[in-house]
């Protein structure tokens, strides 16, 4: 199983901790945040990436390659468009794979536990899935969070502005070609995020969740608030 890692934004609210530059390059670690995804996706038996690149992906590029991919076999793919919605960058890299792969997906500024990684390679086959955080309390920062409502195990709704929800999105998806079909659909509609794509399978054949397995931890770096808070709890990532 390959997985897809989208570093394509800009993330303008770290801009006064990156200095302009991608937020996946800052220091985590012995590393970066991108060199701990890959380690942790690595931990878990998965060392194939299709990382998709925009703005300033030369720095990012250069960073991989200066590091020899940490070992990893990484296909970088850019996209010119990075400014339009994530689901963008999705797309392209799903284009890139065999119809048949199913792979994981995740953002490159999603820390998440190599214990829930695993939770979704091993889940069973049939759905394309959402890894889930029924810990809505220990939310680091709950009004920028993605919300999710479920029925049983299946995603009925979601969104950031959900007011009735269960549990929260936690970045990381497994999916297949069928996901591509639905993201296309909505992009074709001008509605261009990832949560777009899921909502065209929720009324269809369904979009499963898995929950974050007990013990694992998940974080999404958006803020300095929150970067310095991943810093702190840095070994509950590994």
């Amino acid at each position: 199983m390959k997985a897809i890692i989208t570093a394509a934004g800009q993330s303008s609210r770290l801009w006064e901790t990156t200095g302009r530059e991608p937020k996946t390059l800052l220091p985590f670690g012995d590393g970066s945040i991108m060199s701990a995804i890959l380690a942790n996706f690595a931990a878990v038996g998965i060392r194939e990436f299709v990382v998709v690149t925009g703005y300033r992906g030369d720095l990012i590029a250069q960073h991989l390659r200066a590091h020899a991919n940490f070992g990893m076999a990484v296909d970088l793919l850019d996209n010119p468009e990075w400014h339009r919605g994530n689901g963008i960058s999705v797309l392209r890299a799903l284009e890139h794979l065999a119809p048949e792969e199913p792979v994981i997906l995740s953002m490159a500024d999603h820390v998440v536990s190599p214990a829930a990684l695993a939770a979704m390679r091993d889940a069973p086959p049939g759905l394309n899935l959402l890894l889930v955080d029924p810990r809505i309390d220990e939310c680091f920062d709950l009004p920028d969070a993605t919300k999710v409502q479920r029925e049983g195990d299946r995603i009925a709704e979601i969104g950031k502005d959900l007011t009735r929800y269960d549990v929260l999105d936690c970045g990381v998806f497994r999916l297949d070609q069928r996901f591509r079909a639905a993201l296309d659909a909505a992009v074709s509609q001008g509605r261009e995020g990832i949560s777009d794509g899921v909502r065209e399978l929720v009324h269809g054949p369904g979009f499963g969740t898995v929950p974050l397995p007990a013990g694992a931890a998940w974080l999404d770096i958006d803020t300095p608030e929150s970067y310095q808070h991943a810093l702190t709890r840095r070994a509950t990532f590994a």
